[in-house]
């Protein structure tokens, strides 16, 4: 039989291979990353929002005027997040990632934009949107106005 030291000795090698085994775990979760599955709930449509988009005239593409189903507390950017799924448009974007949606820029509408000096600018209610779009926030009934073109003076 073993005597006492040997178990001992047994013991704190399983004990020296299973942390061993641990800490790679943990590192290969760490390199590969970890996502979770639980997503955030649905946000709970409320009423509706008016979408404009306006082409250049320039493009032959018919400007779209739709009505899109938007939360009590939207994004400019959610809307045209939703008018795509339900097949209003499809649009392109990029999000800085240190800032994530602070900084979306929409990039292209319909495929019209990706411009050196013309880009598209979005009007809530008629005034110059004072925040980027995934920030901006918008309430059923409002309207949104997409133009695309140079900068607004207010801009530069």
């Amino acid at each position: 039989m073993f005597k006492g030291s040997a178990v001992k000795s047994a013991t704190k090698s399983n004990l020296k291979i299973l942390s061993v085994v641990l800490f790679l775990s943990g590192m290969l979760v760490a390199a590969v990353g970890c996502t979770s599955t639980v997503e955030a709930p649905p946000k709970i449509e409320v009423g509706v929002v008016s979408l404009s988009i306006d082409f250049p005239d320039d493009v032959q593409r018919t400007d779209i005027d739709a009505q899109v189903g938007c939360s009590a507390d939207a994004t400019v950017f959610e809307v045209l997040q939703r008018a795509q799924t339900d097949g209003v448009l499809e649009f392109e974007y990029s999000i800085n990632a240190i800032q994530e949606s602070a900084s979306v820029f929409v990039r292209t509408i319909g495929g019209v934009g990706d411009g050196e000096s013309k880009f598209w600018t979005v009007y809530v209610n008629g005034e110059l949107a004072k925040e980027g779009c995934g920030t901006c926030p918008v309430k059923p009934g409002d309207k949104i106005r997409w133009v695309f073109g140079e900068p607004p003076a207010d801009l530069l």
